[in-house]
């Protein structure tokens, strides 16, 4: 932790080195910042270059984890993500059990005859591609996602960078948290959450900046 500008900051360093010459390669710096009156939580990231040359680079997020289940009889908690489509927003959703479902065939595969019938119809029974693929929009920038319950909602939403015209943040996966995934039953903590990352196509001259606002609704 540094010294923050203002008392409604926290600033977190980090510095990343080489692993053969133990030189300074990247600082990064990522701020919260809160609002009196407001449940915004605004998080921006920042990254110096000190290697003294330009390289590309990709930072990858994690979204807002910890959402518990209010009503275990009659509360699904959901992750939504949402895309600009013309002057509206398109949304789409998995619900936590799903993805925990998902995970839990990444360990134990699905085997046997109807299995083998749905892949050869064309439905994959490959769960990273539904944790991957179903909640992502092509490679359209996200205007936000969203880890939900009944009653709640911690939304992750990108801000545009003042320098180019896009945020240029994108979904990556959903995941599920669960010390106790391979149990009937999930953990108390357990829960869905996602990753978000930036474009690849990233330069790092000097600085490259991302800001998040998260909101408790």
């Amino acid at each position: 932790m540094i010294k923050s500008p203002s008392a409604n900051e926290a600033c977190f360093e980090a510095v990343l080195k080489d692993a053969d010459t133990d030189a300074p390669m990247l600082r990064i710096v990522k701020t919260y910042g809160v609002q009196p009156g407001s449940y915004d939580l605004i998080c921006e990231i920042a990254v110096e270059n000190l290697s003294g040359r330009p390289f590309s680079i990709q930072m990858q997020i994690q979204g807002p984890g910890g959402i518990s289940q209010e009503d275990i009889r009659q509360d699904t908690r959901k992750i939504i993500t949402a895309y600009s489509k013309g002057n509206g927003i398109e949304t789409r959703l998995l619900n936590s059990t799903e993805i925990r479902g998902l995970e839990q065939k990444k360990i134990r595969p699905s085997a046997g005859f109807f299995s083998s019938l749905r892949n050869l119809f064309g439905k994959s029974e490959n769960p990273d591609i539904k944790l991957n693929q179903f909640l992502r929009q092509n490679d359209t920038n996200i205007a936000w996602a969203a880890s939900t319950n009944k009653y709640f909602a911690a939304i992750v939403r990108p801000v545009q960078d003042e320098t180019t015209e896009s945020t240029g943040v994108f979904f990556s996966r959903a995941v599920f948290y669960d010390t106790h995934l391979l149990e009937k039953s999930p953990a108390q903590q357990a829960g869905a959450s996602f990753l978000l990352e930036t474009s690849r196509r990233s330069r790092c001259g000097w600085l490259r900046r991302m800001k998040e606002e998260a909101a408790n609704l």
